[in-house]
């Protein structure tokens, strides 16, 4: 029974196509047929068109809703980038921190020392300071001596309760009583020159001091510990017939990039 009528809408439908087909064939202008067409696209089309403008209007949606969900991510990920640089710069503090104290202790192992961070520099009248963040809470005393690694840095000059300035040895009114590494019999005495290096003057004209000779604190005067470097000789400046030599110091620390210094406590 289904199959029977399965067969008679089947023979319909085909003979209908059979029907137009001839018509299209035998007359392509024939209006009928032609407005047939265009009522069967127009009526298969509507549909198809709604449907692909509301596609059409849900992804605009959605891209604007993704836009709104990008920018907050973005957002985001800047505070977590914010976030690991200053972990990453207070990371970096600690290693150099730990880096500096160990090469301190190694060179001096007897010497008592405080780490202190530099929280300013500034310069008056061809003196040249540090503020660092110890002062008298911390046991900070004038005319302590102030290091990095093994090299000399200056002295503390001013004490607060949170805070204290060191005076460098790039200061003109600063003198440290030193030796040299090629002559340790020879004395002298450093100070600053020019807020870049330093003069060393008062060594006696019968010792031979060569170019990039070290200089070190010779601990005379009892307030600069011994064998902190100062710098290098770079230059003789004196004449043959003068009685003592003169010449120029070279500093072998970059004071423009110190983080942290050690104050001398014993």
């Amino acid at each position: 029974m289904l199959d029977s009528k399965f067969k008679r809408i089947l023979f319909i439908g085909f003979s209908i196509f059979i029907l137009f087909w001839f018509i299209e064939a035998a007359t392509p202008n024939f209006s009928l047929a032609n407005n047939f067409k265009i009522s069967l696209l127009n009526f298969t089309y509507a549909p198809i068109r709604y449907f692909s403008n509301l596609y059409l209007g849900l992804t605009k949606i959605s891209d604007i809703l993704k836009i709104g969900e990008i920018k907050k991510e973005n957002l985001s990920l800047k505070e977590d980038n914010l976030k690991l640089l200053q972990t990453k710069e207070e990371l970096t503090q600690k290693l150099n921190l730990c880096v500096n104290w160990q090469e301190t202790e190694k060179f001096f192992p007897t010497l008592e020392i405080q780490p202190a961070e530099i929280k300013g520099y500034f310069s008056e009248g061809g003196r040249n300071y540090f503020l660092i963040n110890k002062g008298k809470n911390d046991n900070i005393q004038l005319n302590k001596a102030v290091i990095w690694g093994k090299y000399l840095v200056g002295k503390i000059v001013e004490v607060y309760p949170k805070e204290s300035i060191v005076e460098t040895i790039l200061s003109q009114k600063l003198a440290a009583n030193v030796y040299f590494s090629s002559t340790p019999q020879a004395r002298g005495v450093a100070q600053g020159y020019l807020e870049t290096g330093m003069t060393l003057e008062e060594v006696p004209a019968n010792f031979s001091i060569k170019e990039n000779d070290l200089v070190l604190t010779s601990g005379l005067g009892g307030v600069l510990p011994p064998h902190l470097i100062v710098g290098k000789i770079i230059k003789k400046t004196s004449s043959p017939s003068e009685v003592f030599q003169k010449f120029l110091v070279e500093p072998l620390i970059d004071f423009d990039n110190l983080e942290i210094l050690f104050v001398v406590m014993n």
